[in-house]
């Protein structure tokens, strides 16, 4: 979708969803930052996690 649109896409998930598809964890809040060249390759990833690790 992003490539067709060469806009940002953003996922969301109902709390119903969040729960039943993926298994407990500590909290965590993660920031993702893509950067992509003209032809839609991607060039750069950038990764921040603030992690309860309890």
């Amino acid at each position: 979708l992003t490539l067709r649109t060469r806009r940002p896409v953003r996922l969301e998930f109902t709390r119903t969803e969040e729960f039943t598809s993926s298994r407990s964890r500590h909290a965590q809040t993660l920031h993702f930052r893509t950067g992509v060249d003209s032809d839609g390759w991607i060039v750069a990833n950038e990764l921040r996690v603030v992690a309860n690790t309890g």
